[in-house]
């Protein structure tokens, strides 16, 4: 009878995790982003009156001044945001 912490269980769970991983990573890649770059915001917000197919969902053009793991600080204007690294793409 094996139970939840049994050697072999833990083998299959790991097993499992290291098989998601290699799935989830085949579709993502990785984004370059440095500090004074120029990037592009992802909007999901749809403005008032306006359609949601002709709304463009990239906005502004935004200088970035710091990078961490996962977040970056955009500039906006005078103001600081800092956003997840997926909501952002390089302006070329």
């Amino acid at each position: 009878m094996l139970t939840d912490s049994s050697p072999c269980s833990k083998k299959n769970l790991r097993a499992s995790q290291v098989r998601s991983k290699d799935y989830y990573d085949k579709g993502t890649e990785v984004i370059k982003i440095e500090v004074g770059g120029k990037v592009l915001l992802y909007d999901e917000t749809i403005r008032w009156g306006r359609s949601q197919k002709l709304s463009s969902q990239w906005i502004g053009q935004y200088e970035v001044v710091e990078v961490n793991k996962g977040n970056a600080a955009i500039k906006n204007g005078h103001m600081l945001i800092k956003v997840p690294m997926n909501r952002l793409k390089p302006f070329y």
